[in-house]
């Protein structure tokens, strides 16, 4: 990796996680009055109603859809099964997750599979790739992140939470 490259991922990717981030932990020291759950979940309603579908609708309407663009959710879908079935396995059949309660063990499973693949990948593959890798992340997300993570990853947090209602995965759609 050229130098130039790493310097643009630096400035392009982990510098706006990183203020992100720091953003978040300063905010509740210097605003003390704002309720830190509300703004979070203005935040994620701007996010997820606002600057997601504009990133969605610009991708998929200058993106050209071959089979090379299609792989691409099939094989992150099996690889999210797979690392998903690994996690359970690791963690309700080994010693690994013995001292853990059924909470702990749903929110590790979900975050090892499910990653930031549009707001960390977008930046990372149009830096590396350019204009061509954008395209990239939006469909991965759009057909296999996104409807993953309202089925499996739904069905996960409801089995492994702390509630006294009880369902079937068939049963909750």
């Amino acid at each position: 990796m050229s130098p130039d490259l790493a310097q643009q991922l630096l400035l392009k990717t982990l510098l706006p996680l990183s203020l992100l981030i720091a953003a978040g932990a300063i905010w509740p020291r210097w605003q003390s009055g704002i309720s830190i759950v509300g703004l979070r979940g203005e935040i994620n309603r701007l996010v997820l109603n606002f600057f997601a579908p504009m990133l969605f609708f610009a991708a998929g309407a200058s993106a050209t859809v071959d089979l090379s663009i299609l792989q691409v959710p099939l094989i992150l879908g099996l690889a999210t099964l797979f690392g998903l079935g690994l996690a359970a396995l690791a963690l309700f059949a080994t010693p690994l997750g013995r001292g853990l309660s059924r909470p702990q063990r749903g929110a590790i499973m979900l975050a090892s599979g499910f990653g930031n693949i549009l707001f960390f990948g977008y930046p990372f593959l149009s830096t590396v790739y350019g204009e061509a890798g954008a395209r990239y992340p939006f469909f991965a997300d759009m057909l296999a992140a996104t409807p993953l993570l309202w089925s499996v990853g739904v069905w996960i947090a409801f089995r492994c939470g702390k509630h006294a209602e009880h369902a079937s995965f068939l049963s909750m759609w």
